[in-house]
């Protein structure tokens, strides 16, 4: 399934490991003695990425985009006077306001930004970043999620082509590199009848079905466009494969999703209610398409029954 996640309320259990993803890469010699625990380098956020414990860790700058690095002191902005440089060709530092150095990405490559004491060339930690060339984009869900507060976007099945119901919705575009996600803030979004919220959102009113485009300029390049369809409904519903048992032992639920097709392309926007065994059951709050299954049977099973737009179906979850 993809949600897009870096380090989320999913690994709730791996916390530390979250955490590390922005802890900075230490320092080996004329090490600062003013930090320590070393720094924490908080990347850009981006659309339709659950929360990240700790920051969101940085991922690879876009090749002629800029992204955002701000530097924490034990999660607080850092305050002490630092300066910066940079060891390899993958990326430059555009400017520096405050705790956020904003680099550019320059090639696909990496590069190792230290951060140091200006008055003795102490190094206060270091952090390497990526530059990576963009060889695609896409249109997903257009929730930014941020202090952990719910937001709606749909879990996906892998691969699968992405289509709107009708109505406003916040729609979001991914630069991606071999696959992953990257980051250009100086990207620009137009849409007839939207507006640009964020730097990979948009924000379009009364949307109606048809096809529009989104027109994404940046880096120097010529603009590219990408289809927005908007269908009429969905013409099927199905579980997404495979479910999970409910583990009676332990009590431990499992979460079923549900996917809403046109013409086997997923439908986002739909609003979806759930029953489990006949009782109403809210949707998962993160994520509309999904409902959350738990039940004190301790041996058969359990019937979860999803409704949208008019489209019903049921999914058996077993009970081990």
């Amino acid at each position: 399934m993809n949600r897009y996640a870096l380090c989320s309320l999913s690994m709730l259990a791996l916390l530390p490991a979250c955490k590390l993803q922005t802890q900075g890469d230490g320092c080996t010699s004329m090490c600062s003695p003013a930090t320590p625990g070393g720094l924490e380098f908080i990347g850009t956020s981006l659309v339709s990425v659950e929360p990240v414990w700790g920051g969101q860790p940085p991922v690879a700058t876009a090749v002629g985009g800029t992204q955002d690095i701000t530097i924490d002191d034990d999660s607080q902005p850092f305050a002490l006077p630092f300066a910066t440089d940079l060891t390899g060709d993958g990326i430059s530092i555009a400017s520096t306001h405050g705790s956020v150095v904003t680099i550019a990405g320059e090639h696909d490559a990496s590069a190792v930004l230290r951060v140091f004491d200006p008055a003795t060339n102490d190094t206060y930690d270091t952090k390497r970043l990526d530059g990576a060339a963009v060889d695609s984009a896409q249109l997903v869900g257009g929730s930014y999620i941020e202090d952990f507060e719910p937001a709606s976007d749909e879990i996906i099945p892998d691969g699968a082509t992405v289509v709107w119901s009708p109505g406003t919705h916040d729609i979001g575009v991914a630069l991606l590199s071999n696959g992953l996600r990257v980051v250009d803030t100086s990207m620009q979004l137009a849409i007839a009848g939207g507006t640009q919220q964020s730097w990979d959102s948009l924000h379009v009113a009364d949307m109606a079905t048809g096809t529009t485009q989104v027109t994404i300029t940046r880096g120097g390049l010529a603009p590219q466009q990408l289809d927005l369809i908007v269908v009429d409904r969905p013409d099927a519903i199905a579980a997404m494969q495979p479910i999970g048992a409910i583990q009676a032992a332990t009590n431990q639920g499992v979460q079923v999703c549900f996917s809403a097709t046109s013409e086997q392309r997923f439908v986002m926007g739909l609003s979806w209610w759930f029953q489990i065994d006949g009782e109403q059951q809210d949707a998962d709050p993160w994520h509309p398409n999904c409902v959350d299954v738990t039940t004190t049977k301790t041996s058969g099973s359990v019937v979860v029954v999803a409704e949208t737009d008019g489209q019903t179906t049921s999914a058996v979850v077993p009970i081990m």
